[in-house]
């Protein structure tokens, strides 16, 4: 017989950061591609995307960061919630267990707008 598979140890309730990531299968601390050095996190299906960063073309942390942009600029909500403070501090309209969260939010930009937010926010180092 095959050798039992470890399971991964669970993650801690809320890391050193003060972030709970106690959800996250994917992206967990900018482990796939990094976030940036001042990161607004998003949990969105289970992934931890930092709005702000630059992700590499084409990676599953680019689309699913680019619907979360493009959602705010049709006036839908991001599929996901605030992970942490910056985040909660953005007032972007989001959407968490059907309930609808900023819904008159103005946080949302254009390509060019974002183009400007990554280059201010570059990933951090490892």
């Amino acid at each position: 017989p095959a050798p039992a598979e470890e399971a991964p140890a669970p993650a801690a309730a809320v890391s050193a950061d003060g972030v709970d990531r106690s959800e996250i299968e994917r992206n967990a601390n900018g482990s796939e591609e990094p976030s940036s050095g001042d990161p607004e996190l998003w949990n969105v299906d289970n992934c931890e995307v930092d709005i702000l960063v630059k992700y590499k073309m084409g990676g599953q942390m680019w689309y699913v960061q680019s619907r979360m942009r493009e959602n705010t600029a049709k006036g839908k909500p991001i599929p996901g919630f605030p992970m942490n403070k910056k985040a909660e501090e953005s007032g972007r309209y989001y959407s968490k267990d059907d309930v609808e969260f900023n819904q008159a939010s103005t946080n949302f930009c254009d390509a060019a707008g974002w183009k400007a937010i990554q280059e201010q926010n570059p990933p951090a180092a490892a």
